[in-house]
């Protein structure tokens, strides 16, 4: 088998052009490209994360993905000119990276909208080490423009004083939207449901429930409440973090059904059944009011 057929077949799903007629396809729907393109683009140009309200200059997602190639083609074209005037190669190699990454990601459409955000992170990244070049050499160490050089490092300190403030200002402002529309227990939940809970972020909403219980032996959650790790390592990852002695309790069709065991960072699991005698007999547990509701619910008894 060769090697492009092994890459196309795993993992699955696989997101790989099977053949070379879906390889056409794709690198002919330029359409599609740019819009995938200028998604990322927009995304980059506010503080919106899983969720776009509206087009920056009310454009189309496919227009902005062509003025984001078109000015990266720009700046590839100027960057090879600079460093061939100055046999120093380094601003062309940023460049024709930030090119050559932007158009192979563009060929991806992913499912979710918001995922073209972290897929074109280092679209800013490259940007800031060229324009970092750049400045070296249009401002020496030893120049003889000092004024200009000053003039650069307070424009670049008041645009992180901004970010920073953005940022402060949105982090609070979109964790305040991280509130329960619906039941725990009801899956797929509802998407203010998915990122965090009570106005934080899993990280410290696990965090804060810790040190309000420092001397619990364990600390219970029904599965529904934790759902969201089958995707969400945030979740995950601040669960195992904060809260090591966890269980997520369910009942064991539930949990077969939600197929806890193929999940990618999954929690303790525990069932039902188990967890009643177990909490009883230590009583030093603490655990969510769900899962308090659940534990109370009466063992059902076989005739």
């Amino acid at each position: 088998m060769g090697s492009w057929a092994r890459c196309s077949r795993a993992p699955e799903p696989s997101f790989f052009p099977r053949g070379w007629p879906a390889i056409k396809k794709t690198l002919l729907g330029v359409t599609t490209i740019l819009d995938t393109l200028g998604t990322g683009f927009a995304y980059h140009l506010s503080h919106s994360a899983y969720r776009l309200a509206s087009r920056p200059f009310s454009l189309s997602f496919a227009t902005l993905g062509a003025i984001a190639f078109g000015g990266q083609v720009a700046i590839f074209t100027g960057a090879t000119l600079w460093s061939w005037r100055l046999r120093q190669w380094t601003m062309h190699h940023l460049a024709a990276s930030l090119l050559l990454f932007t158009a192979i990601t563009s060929l991806h459409r992913d499912l979710a909208g918001y995922a073209e955000l972290k897929r074109f992170d280092f679209v800013p990244l490259l940007l800031v080490l060229l324009l970092a070049r750049a400045l070296g050499e249009l401002f020496p160490p030893r120049s003889k423009r000092p004024r200009r050089l000053v003039a650069v490092w307070a424009a670049l300190a008041l645009l992180v004083a901004g970010q920073t403030a953005l940022g402060l200002k949105w982090g609070p402002a979109f964790r305040a939207t991280y509130v329960a529309t619906a039941p725990w227990d009801v899956v797929p939940h509802p998407e203010p449901m998915m990122y965090g809970r009570e106005g934080q972020s899993w990280f410290e909403y696990f965090r804060r429930i810790r040190e309000r219980s420092p001397n619990a032996c364990r600390h219970g959650f029904t599965i529904g409440e934790l759902a969201d790790a089958s995707w969400n390592f945030d979740l995950s990852g601040s669960l195992w973090s904060e809260l090591p002695d966890h269980l997520a309790i369910g009942e064991s069709a539930q949990i077969a059904a939600m197929r806890v065991a193929r999940w990618r960072f999954p929690p303790r699991i525990m069932p039902v059944a188990q967890a009643r005698a177990g909490h009883t007999a230590e009583g030093c547990a603490w655990v969510s009011a769900e899962a308090a509701r659940l534990l109370a619910k009466p063992t059902p008894t076989r005739r």
